[in-house]
């Protein structure tokens, strides 16, 4: 079976084909996206391609998880005043975030301009700084 992924992820177009996907893998991942899934559509290999050429409805996927992981690092980020990007993704993960929303919750607020950000001397990671301090 494949999977096709359409949509957009932080403003960026997402086309997307997973080959050889069974079912129960497909069930491991419709349960680890849980609430992201705005819309889910099975198709057979065979129909794949005739459906290329058919519009498709954007899936969004944003989540409440990024939303929640975004507020959460914000919030930590003005008590910090200043903190790494490692250090901020440890904070969220012991938090319960889950890797796919810290990542997006730390595109958001690079993108949001809610916090200035700076590359590291080793250029290897980020340092988020507060804007109230």
């Amino acid at each position: 079976m494949a999977i096709k992924i359409r949509g957009t992820v932080a403003g960026f177009a997402v086309d997307l084909t997973l080959e050889g996907v069974d079912k129960r893998s497909l069930a491991d991942i419709a349960a680890s996206l849980g609430e992201g899934i705005s819309q889910v559509k099975t198709t057979s290999e065979a129909s794949l391609d005739e459906q290329e050429t058919a519009p498709q409805t954007p899936v969004s996927t944003t989540t409440m998880g990024s939303e929640k992981a975004r507020q959460m690092a914000l919030a930590h980020i003005n008590v910090q005043g200043e903190i790494s990007s490692c250090d901020l993704i440890n904070y969220l993960s012991a938090n319960g975030i889950s890797d796919g929303a810290i990542k997006r919750a730390l595109l958001l607020l690079r993108q949001g301009g809610e916090v200035d950000t700076a590359h590291a001397d080793s250029g290897q990671q980020r340092i988020y700084k507060s804007r109230s301090v």
